[in-house]
């Protein structure tokens, strides 16, 4: 069977339990909901973490409640610790892939190469960027044409203080259009996309065309919630541009 291996940081959000807890259920941040979401997608999986005052540890280690940052001085601390504990790593299991997914702070701590020759993955971008390749290396990223119905009932959204109508089918066929001209922008996206005929529009651009807004108007997550309301489908995934 195939086995991978991931290298998570810490988080600064914790579950407050009182008493000692398994580290993957300690630690709250984006990452390790993510990998609790998606990680029956990813086969035989094996989890390190990172820990700014415990160092590498299993995800299986229970640990109480905390607060430590990660600093430089740290991470170089903890580097030869980390060698060692990935040489034992290697040694008992036969890893495929492996991915880092943390800052860089915390990543300073890391090789580039398991000692069995496996090269460590390192998701890069800002948090967005890289909680999207973690899901996208989980299994989750399962991008397909929409199929299913789409309407051209028109509805309300409220975005960057205006009130907007419009419909699936409008959105759908703009995005068409954008791709087709290669529109400025159109095919630009970070970490949400709508999936158009195998092809990727960015959500934001697409909630602007058909808002008539700029995109500095409103968030991401704004973006998402009038995609919603007007039924058009969206997903997450890695820009590898």
């Amino acid at each position: 069977m195939t086995t991978h291996a991931l290298f998570l940081s810490c988080s600064r959000a914790k579950s407050p339990q009182a008493g000692p807890m398994p580290a993957v259920q300690r630690y709250d941040g984006p990452a390790f909901r993510t990998l609790r979401r998606w990680r029956d997608n990813a086969g035989d999986l094996r989890v390190w973490v990172l820990s700014a005052e415990y160092g590498l540890i299993s995800e299986d280690e229970k640990i109480p409640d905390y607060d430590r940052r990660m600093d430089a001085a740290r991470a170089v601390e903890l580097r030869g610790e980390t060698g060692r504990i990935l040489a034992a790593i290697a040694v008992q299991h036969s890893f495929s892939s492996a991915l880092l997914c943390m800052a860089d702070t915390y990543a300073a701590a890391f090789p580039d190469r398991l000692s069995n020759g496996v090269e460590i993955e390192r998701a890069g971008g800002k948090i967005g960027g890289k909680i999207s390749r973690l899901k996208a290396w989980l299994g989750g990223d399962d991008v397909r044409p929409f199929a299913g119905d789409i309407s051209g009932e028109e509805r309300e959204a409220r975005i960057g203080g205006e009130v907007i109508r419009a419909s699936a089918a409008a959105g759908m066929a703009l995005a068409r259009a954008g791709l087709a001209r290669e529109a400025a922008g159109a095919a630009n996206w970070q970490t949400w996309f709508v999936p158009v005929g195998g092809k990727r529009v960015g959500a934001k651009w697409l909630v602007a065309q058909l808002s008539g807004l700029p995109v500095s108007r409103f968030r991401t997550a704004d973006a998402l919630r009038v995609l919603r309301v007007w039924g058009i489908p969206y997903n997450m995934g890695h820009e590898e541009k």
